[in-house]
C-alpha cells in the first residue's frame, strides 16, 4: 500500500501503471481546469508489492515484435528471446495453410493466461506469421515459456487461422480469427 500523508488507498497496486491509473489520474487530483497548478504527490511505501507471477515480467517489443523481453523482479532486463519456430506445422496443412506460405518473420503477438504442465506454470505467448503487412491471412499459435531456462515447450495445444473475411459484407476487408484447440 502507498500513503499520501494521512491518507492510504484502497486500490491495490501492482505495478507501475496501477500506480498512475488508479492514484495519479483521479479526477479530484488533477486539476480539470487549464491553467491550474499541477498536484505532485510524494509516496511512502509502506511495504513490499508481492510480485506478481508473471505480469509486469515480460515485455514484447514495441517497435520490434520480434523480441520477448523478459525482467527481473526489480524490472533490470534479464534477457532477450527471439520468437520460437512454430510446432505442429501439420495441423496447418491439415486445414490447407501451409506454414511456407507466409513470408513475414515470427513475432510475439500477446500473452495469454498461465498454462500448467507437470505442475509447472508458463508464460503463455501468442506468436504469429502472416503474408502481409496488413496481417489479413497468417497462422499463429500459443507457446509456453519457461521463464527460468529460456525454453519453450515442444508443443502447442491451440492454433490460429488468420483469413480474410468477406463474407461479413463490410466494405472495408477485415481479418477473422479462427482458434482451434487440438
Amino acid at each position: 500500500m502507498l500513503q499520501d500523508q494521512e491518507t492510504f488507498t484502497d486500490k491495490p497496486i501492482f505495478t507501475i501503471s496501477d500506480l498512475r491509473e488508479k492514484l495519479a489520474v483521479l479526477e479530484d487530483w488533477k486539476p480539470i481546469k487549464p491553467g491550474d497548478p499541477l498536484v505532485i504527490r510524494e509516496y511512502v511505501v509502506l511495504k513490499d508489492m508481492p510480485f506478481p507471477d508473471f505480469n509486469g515480467i515480460a515485455f514484447i517489443g514495441k517497435t520490434d515484435k520480434t523480441k520477448l523481453i523478459i525482467c527481473n523482479p526489480d524490472s533490470t532486463e534479464k534477457f532477450i528471446i527471439s520468437p520460437p519456430d512454430f510446432v505442429q506445422t501439420e495441423e496447418y496443412e491439415k486445414r490447407d495453410f501451409h506454414h511456407s506460405f507466409f513470408d513475414y518473420p515470427t513475432v510475439f503477438e500477446r500473452f495469454d493466461d498461465y498454462f500448467e504442465y507437470n505442475t509447472k506454470k508458463y508464460l503463455t505467448v501468442k506468436i504469429s506469421k502472416y503474408e502481409n503487412d496488413y496481417h489479413d491471412l497468417g497462422i499463429s499459435q500459443l507457446r509456453y515459456l519457461d521463464i527460468e531456462t529460456r525454453e519453450f515447450l515442444p508443443f502447442t495445444k491451440t492454433i490460429f487461422i488468420t483469413t480474410t473475411d468477406f463474407e461479413s459484407r463490410n466494405p472495408h476487408i477485415t481479418s477473422r480469427n479462427q482458434k482451434i484447440d487440438l
